[in-house]
């Protein structure tokens, strides 16, 4: 029997990420996963995708347990690519998630 990993949670979900659309939304942070997945659909609704696509990465970027799935392959892989392409081109164009690099505090400033 195997158990599912927990639902990630605001303290737990990864964050912050950088996501992308290849050649038509370029590298973008966001504080949090599920506000960067919102938006990835929001670009992704409107282009002309087949219908298929547009089903699939609907119900992909949407779904009830998107962040939760999402946290388990940035937290395996490090990023999470998917390849689409726009009805009536032969160009290949790719979602993106990943990890945004940590911040590094500023340093103190020290007085002499």
């Amino acid at each position: 029997m195997t158990t599912n990993p927990p639902t990630p949670t605001p303290e737990t979900e990864p964050g912050p990420v950088i996501v992308e659309l290849t050649g038509i939304m370029p590298p973008a942070t966001f504080p949090r996963l599920p506000e960067a997945l919102a938006a990835l659909w929001q670009s992704m609704r409107t282009l002309p995708l087949s219908d298929l696509q547009h089903d699939w990465f609907g119900y992909y970027l949407t779904r009830p347990d998107a962040v939760e799935h999402v946290s388990r392959t940035l937290e395996c892989d490090g990023k999470l690519t998917l390849s689409f392409s726009l009805r009536d081109s032969p160009e290949q164009h790719l979602l993106r998630v990943r990890l945004a690099p940590p911040r590094t505090p500023p340093l103190p400033t020290t007085t002499s």
